[in-house]
């Protein structure tokens, strides 16, 4: 091996030490899962919500939301895979309360209704029709909600 290539391996191996340092740094910082741990993108439009998994015991979850509602997830083994795991799909900032607040927003329900109708078409429960007059029916509640309270404050 010539001179020149063996510093640049050297370079790029002192590169990759920091760059699994940093890494390992910000992961840490995030903190522990176990009572749930809401984390904030670092584009600021997403939310990830990671917490032991109750559907398969000894895993753990990763719940992706936004303010259209919840959007997947992913199951991990460990602790130590879902916190890599979040930290590598950008989610480094702690956002206490995240969930809660999304949680108020029509648009949030709005998409948890949406989702659920998706997820009765995926099992047939619904035609492609039924449940575009369920969340037409949804809307129209929604608006017949709003129009009410406009003409309670009116009075």
């Amino acid at each position: 091996m010539n001179t020149q290539v063996a510093i640049n391996r050297a370079a790029f191996e002192l590169h990759l030490a920091s760059v699994r340092s940093a890494r390992q740094a910000g992961v840490a910082s995030l903190g522990s899962a176990r009572d749930g741990l809401e984390l904030v993108s670092d584009s600021g439009k997403r939310w990830a919500f990671l917490l032991p998994d109750m559907t398969q015991p000894g895993c753990w979850r990763l719940q992706y939301f936004d303010e259209r509602g919840f959007s997947g997830h992913g199951i991990y083994d460990s602790e130590e895979q879902l916190l890599e795991a979040a930290w590598a799909a950008g989610f480094t900032q702690r956002a206490p309360g995240a969930l809660d607040r999304l949680a108020q927003l029509a648009s949030f329900q709005r998409g948890n209704f949406a989702a659920d109708l998706i997820r009765r078409m995926n099992l047939r429960e619904l035609s492609f029709e039924q449940a575009n007059e369920q969340l037409a029916a949804y809307d129209a509640e929604r608006i017949q909600r709003a129009s009410d309270g406009a003409q309670e404050g009116e009075r």
